[in-house]
This record gives C-alpha cells, structure tokens and sequence, in this order.
C-alpha cells in the first residue's frame, strides 16, 4: 500500500521537513518522482486518482535486491554483517534466534509462521536486543495474542503495526513508547484505549477498524494526532474527541447520537479536518452535514432514511456506501461546485438517474458500482464537461 509506504518512509527519518508542505506530502512527491522515472510502477489506482499499490520495476528490483543485501538481511540462515534492517522468516527450521547485530538494526518485519514461543516471557533478550528500533511490523502474525512487554523498552519505535494479529487488547504499557508515531490496530476487535490514548503524546496516525473508550478519556494532550480511523462515537464521548484540534482525517463508527445538530456543530468547530468518514447502523439525521465548510473529502456508510438538503459545499472527493437510497441523488449532488470525484457503492435503490445539462461542472471521475436496480442513466447534453473516467458496474444490462 502507497499510505503504508509513506508512513514508512518518515518513521524511517527517510522525509525532511519542509516549509509549507507535511511530511506526508513530501512522501507522496518522491513517490510521484519514482513513478515517474519509471523506477516504480503503478498497479492500482484509488477512484480518487492516488496511487493504492504499486510495484518495483523488474530491473529496478533486481538492482535493489542486490543493494539490500548490504543493508537488509532476511533472517533464514547465518550472516556475518550486522545489517540495519532485517525480514524474520519465521517459518521452522529457518529461524534464527541469535541477537548478533540486532543492536544496528533500525526496522525490523515479522513474516510467515510466526509461532507463539516467540512472545514468551523467555524470548524478552532478543526483542530487547533491537535497541534502536524505530520500524516494528508484524502485520498478520496470528500467532501473537499479545504484545512482549520488552518491546516497551524499544524507546526509540516511532511505527508499530500490529495489524491483523491475534491480540485481544492493547497493553497498558504501550505508552512507554514515548515516540511512536503510527499506530497500526485494524483487524483487531472490541479494542479499549481509555488509558492509553491519552498518553501517547507524539502520536500521529491511529489506524483501527473499531476502538471504544471505556470511559471519555481527557486527550487535549494529543497535539500531533492528524489521523484517528476509526473510532466508536456515542455521547458520553464526542466532546472529548472534537477537542483534539489537529486531527485532519476522521473515521466514525456511530453508535448512539441522540443530538446530531450537536454532533455536526462540534465537528464544524474542528479547523483542521478536511477528510470525515461515517459509518452508522441506525439512522442518522444528516440535516446539518451542510454546515462542515471545511471538509474536502467525505465517505457516508449506511442507510439514510431522508436524504440532507444540502452537502460540504467544498467537497472535493464523495463517496456513498450502502446509503439505500430510494431518491434519485444526483439533483442534489450535481449542484457541489467543485465535486471532482463521486463513488456511489450500492447506495441506491431506485431504477433511473438523471444528470441535468449544468451538472457536476468540475467532475472528473464518477463510479456507479452494485446499483441492482438501476436500469437508466439519462445525462442530458453538457453535464459533466470534465469528466474522463466513468463506470458502472454491478449488473449485466445496465442502459446509460
């Protein structure tokens, strides 16, 4: 993935700082430049024009393997360098549990057969041993139901993906990590984090499919966080979490929200968040959505009964998922100024669509995926004078 490349690149001190730019945007334009000179090559693109996967080329690659074996070493036999960067083969009879020249290493990525002896309290000396660690990756070592509390001495971890794993909670030792940047959590269910979240100060990006506060936790502390995805919304919490005035990119499982005027006046007063993804299974009152000016980019996921009479009037990027629409939503939809990308993913539930002739004036990119009943796309002439991608998809005698 070209987000986790990213993340990977700055936890490795790879990304200077530059004036007038994030880091993250410095990321994407050495990305950009590779692509570019053809040394990396896109496999698959997101609707909204980024980059989602992408691949070495083959010569490029050979070229880079033959380099890397300076610098990277993967752990399936002896070795007599001490490399910076090391890929643990797990699987048996391969793996080597020696801690010579561990001490140099600075990422280090768990892969393939992990087995559970290697979270014991009796392998403490060898997590220890990567003592300037800053890239910890064990994405989908089922084998790990928990986290080795020795790892909690890796001060220097500024990535941590524990993605996909065994683990049935999150340790409350892990703020110990004083400068961990990226947390990694999604895969994991029922995940608590009252006490946890609140201490990890530097804190930048927390990727989970769904966490809860036990209790609303006091998380002003958290000035660096710009991206929190997802996190489950009810009223006990919601003031607390629209306190954190840097976040710039929002995921929300909505649970319980008796007063949404409340709910989106609070995220309006949010001056960095420029990217909100809700996710609802009862109905929520999407009346006042119109009011959050400041949002660009937009993903709704779930059934909404009456559709807004108005939207973000700065969207950029839109996405419906699942919405069951029963109205027709383009008449509305069609009057965003600068809408440039729209998703629409079995979100509607009627039979036509109909696209006026001053329609989606900026719109680039329109997908139409599992819309069942549609049978009729009707766009009169003059819509849509931008648009250079449009597909429908779901069904086998679509009309347009």
């Amino acid at each position: 993935m070209a987000r986790k490349l990213v993340d990977v690149w700055i936890s490795e001190g790879f990304i200077p700082e530059e004036a007038g730019k994030t880091m993250e945007e410095t990321a994407m334009a050495y990305l950009d430049e590779l692509i570019d000179r053809n040394m990396v090559q896109i496999k698959d693109i997101s609707f909204d024009d980024r980059v989602k996967n992408c691949i070495m080329h083959d010569l490029v690659r050979d070229l880079s393997t033959r380099k890397a074996e300076e610098e990277i070493l993967h752990e399936d036999g002896e070795s007599s360098h001490k490399p910076r960067h090391r890929v643990l083969d797990c699987r048996e009879g391969r793996f080597n549990d020696s801690i010579y020249g561990n001490k140099e290493a600075r990422s280090l990525v768990v892969r393939r057969g992990a087995q559970p002896y290697l979270f014991t309290p009796s392998f403490s000396s060898y997590w220890m041993s990567f003592q300037l660690l800053k890239l910890l990756d064990f994405e989908c070592c089922m084998a790990m139901t928990q986290l080795p509390v020795s790892i909690g001495a890796l001060m220097g971890l500024k990535y941590l993906n524990l993605r996909n794993t065994g683990m049935k909670h999150i340790p409350n030792w892990l703020p110990r990590l004083i400068n961990l940047e990226v947390l990694d959590i999604r895969g994991l269910v029922c995940i608590e984090l009252s006490d946890i979240l609140v201490k990890m100060i530097r804190l930048r990006r927390l990727y989970a499919s769904a966490f809860y506060f036990e209790k609303p936790p006091e998380i002003t502390s958290l000035k660096f966080l710009e991206t929190l995805s997802y996190v489950n919304f009810e009223d006990s919490n919601i003031h607390k979490v629209t306190h954190i005035t840097s976040l710039s990119e929002l995921g929300v499982n909505v649970l319980r929200i008796s007063d949404s005027t409340c709910f989106f006046l609070l995220l309006g007063k949010m001056e960095n968040l420029v990217h909100l993804k809700l996710k609802f299974c009862e109905t929520l009152n999407l009346e006042k959505l119109g009011s959050l000016h400041r949002l660009t980019r937009l993903k709704l996921n779930g059934e909404i009964t009456v559709f807004p009479s108005a939207f973000p009037p700065n969207l950029s990027h839109l996405t419906l998922d699942r919405c069951q629409l029963k109205e027709d939503p383009m008449p509305l939809l069609q009057r965003l100024p600068k809408l440039s990308h729209l998703k629409v993913d079995s979100a509607y539930e009627g039979t036509e669509m109909v696209i006026s002739h001053d329609g989606f004036p900026e719109l680039k990119v329109l997908i139409l995926v599992y819309l069942i009943r549609l049978k009729s796309i009707l766009v009169e002439e003059g819509a849509m004078p931008e648009l250079g991608i449009g597909e429908a998809a779901g069904r086998d005698d679509e009309e347009s």
